[in-house]
């Protein structure tokens, strides 16, 4: 019986070796201990604006509806999309070029570049910031054909992080303006929600009798989503 101990304690150690070996290269493949190769984080600085948070949230719910994970809050993540923020630490190659790029851009214009295991969304405005979004999402395979949530397309699939993403757009036109009559329009609030996937930054209400008495009655409920 003494003879076979140390066999037994051999096999005993095995999986206890393998497990651990599996955890050093979990961890060496994010950078990080403990964090997931394909967690994702959103960074939008210390006091976001009011469209910077919308922005963000939209993110979340596609990603999270897209790929199937949780966002994850702070940092800590193998990747980390940053809007309207530099990340600390940022090559001065990469900085430099950011910067001279975010001065082309016009009124919504908007950066979406990826630098490193990151990506970067920079806009002309929190409005071009809350574009650059949704060009991302695009990028990812996300589709907004007509307004309305049975209009979209979400792809079920993960994010590729090593496929090249450099994307840069500046409006043509300053003002792109929708024109509702709400008698043969659908839903008022899908047509906002649409407004801005289309990169439109003006919504104007016929005013002529009968859309009058529709905008009289539906102001209360249609300014707070404008």
């Amino acid at each position: 019986m003494t003879r076979n101990r140390p066999s037994s304690l051999l096999i005993l150690l095995a999986p206890l070796a393998f497990f651990a070996s599996l955890l050093a290269a979990r961890a060496q493949s994010t950078g990080q201990e403990g964090v997931p190769a394909d967690s994702v984080a959103i960074v939008v600085g210390s006091d976001p604006s009011q469209i910077r948070t919308f922005a963000a949230r939209e993110l979340t719910r596609y990603i999270e509806r897209m790929a199937g994970q949780k966002i994850q809050k702070g940092t800590a993540a193998a990747h980390r999309i940053y809007i309207g923020e530099i990340p600390t630490g940022l090559p001065a190659q990469a900085l430099t070029k950011l910067r001279e790029d975010s001065g082309t851009l016009s009124r919504d214009g908007f950066i979406v570049r990826k630098v490193g295991g990151d990506v970067i969304v920079m806009g002309k405005g929190d409005r071009g910031e809350l574009y650059g979004c949704y060009a991302f999402l695009e990028h990812l395979g996300v589709r907004w054909f007509f307004p309305g949530k049975e209009h979209e397309v979400v792809p079920r699939r993960g994010i590729n992080w090593s496929q090249p993403l450099n994307i840069v757009e500046s409006p043509t036109f300053a003002e792109r303006t929708l024109f509702y009559w709400p008698h043969n329009y659908t839903k008022f609030e899908d047509w906002i929600d649409f407004s801005a996937k289309a990169r439109l930054n003006r919504i104007a209400i016929h005013y002529t009798l009968p859309a009058r008495d529709w905008y009289i009655n539906a102001r209360e409920r249609a300014l707070p989503e404008l």
